[in-house]
């Protein structure tokens, strides 16, 4: 089976906490989307989530700022953009 990576939101902190969730961080997902997170405090599954984590960047490809030259929009499209874009709070 070809190597996939994991649909979550995670956080690895000073590799001894590790936070697990759909919550993004923006309101709704705290106060409308009834979205969850775990939080474990264990250094063994923190570096399990790290090195998940490093994986998954390395298999990652780049993707331009909006704005740069490599997107070739024009200045009103990129500001049009940014605002559909944005979350709205």
């Amino acid at each position: 089976m070809p190597y996939r990576p994991v649909h979550a939101k995670t956080i690895a902190v000073d590799g001894a906490v590790a936070l697990i969730g759909s919550a993004s961080l923006d309101r709704p997902s705290f106060e409308l989307n009834f979205e969850n997170n775990m939080m474990f405090a264990r250094a063994d599954f923190t570096g399990e989530i790290r090195a998940r984590q490093t994986a998954d960047l390395a298999d990652c490809e780049p993707i331009p700022a909006i704005g740069s030259p490599e997107w070739g929009l024009p200045p009103v499209r990129c500001r049009i953009s940014r605002a559909m874009l944005s979350p709205v709070l």
